[in-house]
């Protein structure tokens, strides 16, 4: 038994590694669970991508080492994105896995032992799938919009604080999530746990969001703004719509992009909506 890795903590290109599984630990290998392995010197932790019939027998190809968690942390949509933006960027693939697992969050799931309770979640057979730009010609979005779009299990990703305070400053509704830059990383893990979760039937944050699991969700309202296109996380730059892009490929929940003034590269890059 095969299985491709994304590392967690060291990597040296953007494509995942492969590694043999023994009969001890083949039972509990699940998709999407954490594993430990050895890159060059080290033992490191990584994500199972997939698990694979056939190598290429003129490869080596080491075993794992243990078996950390049988709990999917993550789905074939993020495992997808990473390996996207890892080849579009050109950079060591647990770069970019850190960006949807970061360490704080992976800290405060060991605390849990990786379980996760079953709360909610959004599941119908969708005939079509919907995606679709709503320019605004006469006007601009607004608060009265965003309440208008309300619906379970729904995502607002938006430009940034100002936004976000200025359409849900006064939540208190137990169904909404809003995650505010300055929320404490603590707070962020745990977030990204109630999504994962399903605890809230609504999410708010920035463009962060992007990288949460969202496979309990069955929109996204993404407000496009023409000012801070990119995503800096030192010392890389990631832009945007390219993540944006790679989840729209990646994933089957409906996308509405809204925007006033819609960029040149929004428009190029998202003809299929």
């Amino acid at each position: 038994m095969y299985i491709s890795i994304l590392p967690l903590a060291r990597s040296l290109h953007p494509r995942p590694y492969t590694y043999s599984v023994s009969e001890l630990w083949a039972e509990q290998i699940v998709v999407w669970g954490l594993v430990e392995v050895p890159i060059g010197k080290y033992v490191e932790r990584g994500v199972v991508a997939s698990i694979e019939n056939e190598i290429d027998k003129n490869i080596e190809v080491r075993p794992i080492v243990s078996v950390i968690s049988s709990t999917p942390l993550l789905t074939t949509t993020e495992i997808a994105m990473a390996e996207t933006l890892a080849v579009r960027y050109l950079l060591p693939v647990h770069k970019v896995l850190a960006f949807f697992l970061p360490s704080p969050l992976l800290a405060r799931l060991e605390k849990r032992n990786y379980i996760f309770e079953e709360k909610g979640s959004w599941r119908d057979h969708k005939e079509k799938r919907k995606k679709t730009i709503h320019q605004y010609l006469d006007s601009i979005y607004t608060p009265a919009d965003a309440d208008h779009m309300r619906e379970e299990w729904v995502v607002f990703c938006l430009p940034d604080d100002f936004f976000l305070y200025a359409f849900f400053t006064e939540e208190k509704e137990k169904n909404i999530l809003t995650i505010p830059h300055e929320a404490t990383t603590t707070r962020k893990a745990q977030s990204w746990i109630d999504a994962r979760e399903g605890k809230y039937e609504i999410l708010v944050w920035t463009r962060k969001i992007l990288y949460y699991n969202l496979s309990r969700y069955k929109r996204l309202i993404y407000v496009e703004d023409a000012f801070g296109a990119e995503q800096y996380q030192y010392p890389y730059r990631i832009k945007n719509l390219d993540i944006l892009r790679s989840l729209t490929d990646s994933s089957d929940i409906d996308i509405t992009i809204i925007s006033s003034t819609p960029s040149l590269e929004l428009l190029a890059n998202f003809r299929d909506f």
